[in-house]
């Protein structure tokens, strides 16, 4: 069975279009990735998003938050929510990760290396900009 993880796309318009906050992560071979990770018991995807974003950007999501239909990833299902706003600035809220974070042109991202994940859920972010 796939193992259920959680991530949040951080959408904002800038000057040139739609950008979404994402991290490079050396467990990841330096792909780029959107915030987030595992299920942890007891949660749904929506809180462990919530955690994950706390734990990995140091901020505390808020407004409206849209669920994105799960993508398959390997092992994973991976579970995304489009975010429009959040509390704090974001900053490496797990620096033994030697994360770096990165805001990417939404139409520029299949250019990009990064996680399976964020390729499959391009589809579904056109619905959500």
């Amino acid at each position: 069975a796939a193992t259920a993880a959680a991530a949040a796309i951080r959408l904002r318009s800038g000057r040139r279009g739609h950008e979404a906050l994402m991290q490079t992560r050396p467990d990841f071979n330096g792909n780029l990735c959107f915030p987030g990770g595992k299920v942890e018991k007891g949660e749904d995807c929506r809180q462990a998003m919530l955690r994950e974003v706390l734990e990995e950007v140091g901020v505390h999501c808020q407004g409206e938050i849209r669920q994105l239909p799960p993508v398959h990833s390997g092992q994973w299902r991976v579970h995304h929510f489009a975010v429009y706003e959040w509390a704090g600035e974001p900053h490496e809220g797990e620096p033994a990760k030697h994360q770096t974070q990165h805001w990417v042109l939404i139409d520029e991202l299949r250019g990009l290396n990064t996680m399976h994940s964020a390729q499959a859920v391009l589809p579904y972010l056109r619905s959500v900009l």
